[in-house]
């Protein structure tokens, strides 16, 4: 997972896991750094699955989040992954 997004380099936001169980939905929250945790998962639209192996790749460009220090959380079946920091940069 890369741990920091520069937005006017046009960075991109990774996330790669293995060795999952296959074919399960994948949930997330962030909030900024120094706020509560939210208490409600987020799901991804259209629904982001691990695969038939239990991998998962998410890329994502010119994340939608203002600058700041961020806390992000994975949740696939009843596991949950995190939560890791996550620093934007203008």
């Amino acid at each position: 997972m890369t741990n920091s997004i520069d937005k006017s380099g046009n960075s991109m936001f990774l996330v790669m896991m293995n060795d999952l169980w296959p074919n399960l939905e994948i949930e997330t929250k962030i909030w900024i750094e120094g706020d509560s945790e939210p208490s409600a998962w987020n799901r991804a639209s259209p629904r982001q699955l691990t695969s038939s192996t239990g991998g998962h790749i998410s890329s994502q460009q010119n994340v939608n989040l203002p600058i700041g220090n961020w806390k992000i959380k994975y949740k696939v079946g009843n596991d949950v992954f995190g939560p890791f920091d996550v620093a934007i940069t203008d």
